[in-house]
């Protein structure tokens, strides 16, 4: 059985980083041969850019042990971030230069942002990051300090996926953004309350798990 929680205090570590900045970053989460196996798991052309969604039967009927396992971590680090998260799904997402276009046309990711629906998520790199690859950029504030604007925002258009900084009640001229960068291995927790962006890739590819969770509390219906 593999394990990759190193500690207890790895755990606590993440539950303070998310509840006071909305981020917590592990470099080394995973190793090599995880990452080797994970990718072969999902079978994936690397040239082929697109998402395989899983749903929580999936991993457990999977026959990846490392998936398992993983997914057993993930769930215990989001029970120490907040008893009340459920799993919603995994995505395996492989994202290259040339599909991002399909977003430009459309509410952009590109741009500084909450969304509409509070998730807490969790990214697993499975290649590298840098300023190429188009990083993960947040801007490590209480996501607490958002949550009466996401509530405006969804009275104001429950449709909206997102709100972005080009809106007149969202001004993030002041905020600061640290993209983050790292080797493949690296664990990425984050709460969607927190001003956040993703980078545009300009060569290469970029492949992550990403692990969503919810809270029924925070959900907001019509």
């Amino acid at each position: 059985m593999h394990n990759f929680l190193e500690n207890k205090r790895e755990a606590e570590m993440t539950l303070q980083e998310v509840k006071s900045t909305g981020c917590y970053v592990q470099h080394q989460f995973l190793d090599e041969g995880h990452i080797d196996e994970l990718k072969k798991f999902f079978q994936l052309p690397e040239s082929r850019p697109g998402v395989v969604e899983f749903k929580k039967a999936d991993i457990e009927n999977s026959e990846s042990e490392v998936l398992s396992d993983l997914f057993r971590d993930i769930e215990k680090i989001m029970k120490q971030i907040d008893k009340h998260l459920e799993f919603h799904k995994l995505w395996f997402q492989t994202t290259t230069s040339n599909s991002i276009h399909a977003f430009e046309a459309k509410a952009s990711p590109f741009l500084p942002h909450i969304d509409t629906q509070r998730y807490t998520k969790a990214m697993v790199y499975l290649t590298d990051v840098n300023l190429e690859s188009g990083p993960f950029t947040t801007s490590k504030q209480n996501p607490n300090d958002f949550e009466e604007l996401r509530k405006q925002i969804f009275m104001k258009d429950p449709a909206a996926l997102e709100y972005q900084s080009n809106q007149p009640e969202f001004d993030t001229s002041a905020v600061d953004f640290s993209p983050i960068l790292g080797k493949r291995g690296m664990l990425v927790v984050f709460d969607t309350n927190t001003p956040h962006f993703a980078g545009k890739i300009e060569e290469g590819l970029r492949q992550i798990l990403r692990f969503d969770y919810w809270s029924k509390k925070h959900i907001l219906k019509n």
